[in-house]
This record gives structure tokens, sequence and C-alpha cells, in this order.
């Protein structure tokens, strides 16, 4: 991470993650999702278990890797805060409301 950078730029930095959110509209269901595999594990968090294996590191020949976990906090990038959920539903309200 760059000096000064917050974690959320990390996610909009390369823009990948933030070009592939797309929407679908299913009746009265709206979905927003992204395809990329790395997606769900930036907005719900989670825990990477890595087997032990051998391999190679930092140039040098093969070597034992031991297991080991990675947990990745979940850096939500999709959904609205809650004072936007009532500026919407207050829009949506208004609009349905006039004639």
């Amino acid at each position: 991470m760059k000096k000064g950078q917050v974690p959320i730029k990390i996610l909009t930095a390369t823009k990948a993650l933030n070009a592939s959110i797309f929407f679908q509209v299913e009746g009265e269901a709206l979905k927003v999702g992204s395809g990329l595999p790395y997606a769900a594990i930036h907005q719900l968090g989670g825990t990477i278990n890595r087997p032990a294996r051998t391999g190679k590191a930092f140039g040098r020949e093969n070597m034992s890797i031991p297991a080991y976990t990675i947990t990745i906090p979940a850096r939500p990038y999709l959904g609205v805060s809650a004072a936007y959920e009532v500026v919407i539903i207050e829009l949506a309200e208004d609009w349905l409301s006039t004639e």
C-alpha cells in the first residue's frame, strides 16, 4: 500500500474490481455483484488455508513451505451507507406518490 493510501483505494486503484461490478434485475429484485474470483473475499472477508507444499521461494532451490492461513478482513465495496439508504427510500416514496 502506498503511503497515505486508505484500504478502499487499493480496491479501486487498478479499476478492475470497480469495472467488474454488474447489476441484474429479476422481477422486483435487483442483484449487484462481480464475477471476479477475488471479489467475494474483499466484500465479506475470510480465511484462506494454504496447505504445506514444496516450491521455490526467493529464487532458491526447492524447499518445504509449511501450511499457513491468511485472514483477509472485509473491505466492502458494494452497498450503500445507512444515510444513503434513507435518501434512496425517500426518493422512491416521493416518486411513487406522484401522479
